[in-house]
């Protein structure tokens, strides 16, 4: 039950604009304040194991919701990708020659770049 509401409150938070951070309170079960931790609503076991809402939360975050490219381009071709807003790295190998870069998306700016 608790992985189906991480799940389904963590997507419909994710999805609305308003939203700009969500936090889980008490990380352990049995680690919480007195009175805080009756329904034992930790993200891990207090032996520090995964709970099922752990996995969803994670999967969510680290497979889900990041962007992952892998393209060619070949010459001054134009790319572009639909992606989270937040922090890139953009590694460019041109023969032997590879350049990193960075770059942000963000809601603010127009999240067009041109790279060398």
């Amino acid at each position: 039950m608790q992985a189906k509401l991480t799940r389904n409150f963590y997507r419909l938070w994710f999805s609305h604009p308003s939203v700009e951070a969500i936090i889980w309170w008490n990380l352990v079960d049995g680690t919480a304040v007195k009175g805080e931790d009756k329904w034992n609503g930790g993200l891990l076991n207090n032996d520090f194991s995964a709970k099922p809402s752990y996995t969803v939360l994670n999967t969510l975050v680290n497979e889900e919701w990041k962007t992952r490219i892998d393209t060619t381009v070949t010459g001054k071709s134009e790319y572009a990708f639909r992606g989270f807003f937040g922090d890139y790295e953009v590694t460019i190998t041109q023969g032997k020659k590879v350049t990193r870069l960075r770059l942000r998306l963000s809601a603010d700016v127009s999240n067009r770049s041109i790279l060398p």
